[in-house]
């Protein structure tokens, strides 16, 4: 998953307008800055994944992507699943793509953990990439879809367009920002959801459930296979 800032010992990253807009606020993204993809906290066993896992994978498409696009998707969440089968132990692999997905940088991690900020062709690619002309594929070794991180990620990163999860069980799920995306109501949103929690204690799997809820009032397409 997702993580700017990753915290181990049971603490995550705390979802605020400050925190958000100086991210949003940043042009040239340094190694350190640019995110990990980490698990939450409170996750389910590590499912290695089986052929059958990546047969499984659905065609998912955005209401903005073409055909084209969308099974460009598919056939990427199948190699990407392939990859960290035979290459990396059933552990997280990213891809980050362009949007006619010709052009990629892949990174593997550990179970819990993919770090684009240590590879420094990634950090390039990102730091350089026109606005949403990225797309960020990864899968999780459980069954859990997105994590506050990856959310923090993906609003924070103006290069970032949409972000996917495949799990290593086969299930799809993407965010997209549509045409209608504001940084600054999707903002609001997650400090809306983040004040609802008393002392700041986050609930990694309801803040995402809350948010997957009312991302369309940020311009956000929440999209999942079925």
């Amino acid at each position: 998953m997702l993580e700017e800032k990753a915290k181990k010992a049971g603490n995550i990253n705390k979802v605020s307008s400050e925190s958000v807009a100086k991210s949003q606020k940043t042009v040239i993204i340094k190694s350190e800055d640019v995110g990990n993809l980490e698990q939450a906290k409170k996750r389910d066993h590590k499912i290695f994944i089986t052929d059958t896992a990546i047969e499984k994978v659905s065609l998912v498409k955005p209401s903005d992507f073409s055909y084209s696009q969308a099974s460009l998707m598919k056939s990427k969440h199948k190699e990407l699943l392939n990859v960290a089968k035979k290459q990396n132990n059933s552990n997280e692999v990213l891809f980050i793509e362009n949007l006619d997905f010709n052009n990629e940088v892949r990174i593997s991690g550990n179970e819990f953990v993919v770090s684009p900020g240590k590879n420094p062709f990634a950090v390039s690619v990102i730091a350089h990439a026109e606005r949403q002309s990225l797309i960020y594929l990864h899968n999780h070794p459980s069954t859990n879809t997105f994590s506050v991180g990856d959310i923090d990620t993906f609003v924070c990163e103006k290069a970032i367009k949409a972000i996917s999860v495949v799990t290593n069980q086969g299930e799809v799920y993407i965010l997209n920002k549509l045409d209608n995306y504001s940084f600054n109501n999707t903002r609001k949103l997650l400090n809306e959801i983040y004040q609802s929690y008393p002392n700041g204690d986050i609930d990694d799997r309801d803040f995402v459930k809350k948010f997957l809820k009312r991302c369309y009032e940020g311009g956000i397409e929440y999209a999942k296979s079925k």
